[in-house]
């Protein structure tokens, strides 16, 4: 079977936390460097573009991918993958496009996108 891969979030209140901060720093930018009518000055255009870098990471290292019956998902700013066995069902559940996870007494719950959650499914 090929490798599937596809783009998770978290659901926990750390994930959430994470893009509310993204968005409110990134918008003081904005209003920053529009408080100096958009003058091409250093300052802020460095500030937004590492805001933009910081969105970016946000998005593309938290990655899945489906081999077999192994899933590994990636972390920021980590380079090495979590393994989870869904040969167990009780290990792990699928509601929509929410991925409920369950490793030892750790509970992890992830939107995933739809076309991931699809192969989830025919997995």
């Amino acid at each position: 079977m090929s490798r599937k891969g596809g783009f998770y979030q978290p659901i926990d209140i750390f994930g959430q936390l994470f893009w509310i901060w993204w968005a409110i720093l990134t918008m003081l930018g904005v209003i920053a460097w529009s408080e100096t009518m958009y003058a091409l000055q250093l300052w802020p255009i460095l500030y937004l573009a590492v805001m933009a870098i910081i969105g970016v990471l946000g998005v593309t290292r938290r990655r899945l991918y489906l081999k077999d019956t192994t899933l590994f998902i990636g972390h920021i700013l980590r380079f090495d993958y979590d393994q989870f066995d869904l040969s167990q069902p009780q290990n792990w559940q699928l509601e929509g496009q929410r991925l409920t996870l369950i490793r030892g007494d750790r509970r992890r719950v992830y939107w995933v996108n739809k076309r991931f959650a699809g192969q989830l499914k025919a997995a």
